[in-house]
């Protein structure tokens, strides 16, 4: 899982054919019009992804669903952007990204639009913070993190973020502050979230570019959460592989 901040991106609108408004159009739609803009033909397309012409035919006009897979194998071919890419998963009707699924469960659709803001959405009352085991901690992390960078930026939108994260409450039933959880004990504060497949634990890294000339660039930060124990690879695994079971599943012709 990663998430990634402080980066002005171009709207999804502005990496796919602007034929149709985008909420109007099946994955058939976009998969022949991305088609059509690379000047390929079905026959080209389905020998370059190896799948029959008839099968193609039928996904681009609806009478056959795709699975997660057919879909990013088709947007490969075609080169489609990574952006756009999520437009077609979307228009699949299959999550962009199946793995943030259960992590992001009871947040409110309002927190999740993006640009989401990832301090935000885990301790407002209405984002995950009801999902994280050690709120206190991973509350008190996240403050002491982001006054650094208000130390070093001197940023008055970091500012007002970190006023406005230090009002909202603690979620009922959140566990006492625990002092064997804070940074002085740890090497590492973990997130821990209660989810519908379990208690899963993350330790996470941030990364900037050390040597920036661009100022888009030099104000990008990537968070990745990786597993923090052998309990949370192992529940992520079986859940990814049974989605894949899901998606195969699913692609199907109508009748």
């Amino acid at each position: 899982m990663a998430i990634i901040g402080n980066m002005n991106t171009l709207s999804l609108a502005q990496t796919i054919p602007p034929n149709r408004p985008t909420a109007s159009r099946t994955v058939g739609d976009l998969l022949r019009e991305w088609r059509q803009r690379r000047r390929m033909s079905q026959l080209l397309l389905a020998a370059e992804a190896d799948i029959s012409t008839r099968h193609l035919s039928f996904v681009e006009s609806g009478r056959a669903v795709p699975s997660r897979e057919m879909v990013m194998h088709l947007a490969e071919r075609l080169d489609v952007p990574l952006r756009a890419r999520n437009a077609l998963l979307i228009a699949a009707g299959v999550a962009a990204n199946n793995a943030l699924a259960p992590l992001l469960a009871g947040a409110s659709p309002a927190l999740l639009k993006p640009p989401v803001n990832a301090m935000r959405l885990s301790l407002h009352p209405e984002g995950i913070a009801a999902s994280i085991v050690n709120w206190h901690a991973w509350r008190a992390h996240a403050l002491s993190r982001l006054q650094r960078q208000i130390d070093v930026s001197g940023d008055d939108t970091l500012s007002a973020l970190r006023d406005e994260l230090a009002t909202y409450p603690a979620p009922p039933g959140a566990e006492a502050a625990n002092h064997e959880d804070t940074t002085g004990n740890q090497i590492a504060v973990p997130l821990r979230l209660r989810t519908p497949i379990g208690v899963l634990s993350f330790f996470s890294t941030t990364t900037v570019f050390g040597t920036p000339v661009d100022v888009t660039l030099s104000e990008l930060a990537i968070e990745a959460f990786f597993p923090a124990d052998q309990q949370t690879a192992a529940a992520l695994r079986e859940f990814a592989a049974s989605q894949r079971a899901e998606g195969q599943g699913a692609e199907a012709v109508k009748p």
